[in-house]
């Protein structure tokens, strides 16, 4: 039996409209503890983005530690987070612009040391610390190939925005009444672009309308309908 929502993303020819329909109605209800929601996200999306700040009280490493089910020491707070008796985690991994394919970014493939740094870059009170990229993943796809379609979309949004992606891919939870084909990754990116030696300046996407403008930019909500429709294609060629 096929998942209703891959039903619908079996699309050949999407568009704009009708991808923005599509997605509007897959994936499963997710709740994210900490964070902001973009105003398109809803709990019924097959991609829903989400932002961690220090107004809300969103830690980078709690939520590094969370997805990928491990124990992170917050060096700003003090505080450690100790998930790592989570049994739903069936991958993790750190993916970097491609651009530094041959160069030594082992300070940013450390998860605690990557999102202290994360932290540690913002000096102000209601700074923004990470973004997320939740998105639902085909029950009909084998877990090879989820986390082959996880990976090329990681890889393009990192190329893209120049930041570090943390993504780690959940299984279905093991207790009553959970759905057994809510497979989904979170995808956890900085908010500042990769360098060989630390976090530099913030991604273009953390930039207001009007600094974008300035430097020929589109409004940021294209980026988020740009990014939607790119799952949406990668998915439906992952399931031809």
């Amino acid at each position: 039996m096929h998942h209703p929502c891959t039903q619908r993303l079996r699309l050949k020819h999407l568009a704009l409209p009708s991808i923005l329909f599509a997605v509007a109605l897959c994936a499963p209800d997710q709740t994210m503890a900490q964070g902001q929601a973009s105003p398109f996200m809803t709990g019924a999306t097959s991609l829903q983005t989400k932002t961690f700040g220090r107004s809300g009280g969103s830690s980078a490493p709690s939520a590094a530690a969370y997805r990928a089910g491990e124990r992170i020491r917050d060096e700003r707070t003090g505080r450690t987070y100790d998930h790592s008796n989570r049994q739903d985690v069936m991958h993790k991994e750190i993916v970097l612009p491609s651009r530094y394919e041959d160069s030594d970014m082992g300070w940013a493939r450390y998860r605690a040391n990557l999102w202290n740094a994360a932290e540690n870059a913002e000096l102000r009170r209601n700074a923004r610390v990470a973004r997320e990229y939740l998105v639902a993943l085909p029950v009909e796809l084998s877990p090879e190939q989820r986390l082959g379609l996880v990976r090329e979309f990681s890889r393009e949004l990192s190329d893209r925005y120049r930041f570090a992606v943390d993504l780690s891919i959940h299984g279905p939870r093991d207790f009553p009444g959970s759905d057994p084909r809510n497979y989904h990754a979170h995808l956890l990116a900085t908010t500042r672009e990769v360098s060989t030696t630390g976090l530099a300046s913030k991604t273009t996407l953390e930039l207001s309308d009007s600094h974008r403008r300035k430097l020929g930019l589109e409004p940021v909500i294209n980026e988020l309908l740009y990014v939607r429709e790119r799952w949406a294609t990668l998915t439906n060629e992952a399931l031809r």
